[in-house]
This record gives structure tokens, sequence and C-alpha cells, in this order.
């Protein structure tokens, strides 16, 4: 399986449950931009509340996920 360089990036969303302030998803992306355009195409009614990228990490991927990586290069 093929090895990437990519952003660590969490996204924190506003909560749709009144207990929590916010939900935070990570994601695994070329460029920090990429996983806000992410999140927001899986959550497109929920604002994002802040970005926040924890560095660049080496990942294993898929033959799949490794090629939807690059797909739009």
């Amino acid at each position: 399986m093929p090895f990437a360089r990519v952003h660590n990036v969490v996204v924190f969303g506003k909560s749709l449950n009144p207990k929590f302030k916010v939900i935070a998803h990570s994601y695994y992306a070329r460029r920090k931009e990429d996983a806000r355009r992410f999140f927001e195409q899986q959550f497109p009614d929920n604002p994002v509340v802040k970005v926040i990228d924890l560095g660049v990490v080496e990942v294993e991927f898929s033959k799949e996920k490794y090629d939807a990586l690059y797909e739009n290069t």
C-alpha cells in the first residue's frame, strides 16, 4: 500500500446538540484548505468554527484512498 505525507487537520463545526458547543472531525488532507472543503461538503448546513493543523504525518493509505487524495491535481 502506498504512503503519503499529508496534513492531519481537525475541523471544528457548530454542534447540533445543545449540550456541546462544537463538534470535531479529523481529516488527512494535502492542504489545510482541502480539509475545510471536505467538512463543508460533508456538512453543508454546519458552519466551520475553527480549523487546526496538527502537522504533517506520513500515512499508509489503501490504493483507492491514495488515488482519491490526488485525483484533483
